[in-house]
């Protein structure tokens, strides 16, 4: 039994495989090295990927200073 659920799972992942590394590629942004991302990430690398202005673009966001986390789509 326990060689047929192998078997199984080995096939779900082949089959799923692309989106399985999507998933990881996102996991890995928000976690880098299985840790915090804001102890990895600096803002440089945000500047590099969207820009000078990326800061005042997202200054001109409505925001509320409430304690909860907020995603901006750029």
């Amino acid at each position: 039994m326990e060689f047929l659920k192998n078997k199984t799972d080995e096939t779900i992942i082949k089959k799923h495989e692309l989106l399985l590394a999507k998933f990881d590629r996102i996991n890995e942004f928000l976690h880098p090295f299985d840790g915090l991302q804001e102890r990895c990430w600096n803002v440089f690398y945000f500047l590099n990927q969207h820009g000078l202005d990326f800061i005042d673009r997202l200054l001109e966001l409505p925001f509320t200073c409430n304690g909860n986390h907020y995603l901006v789509k750029l």
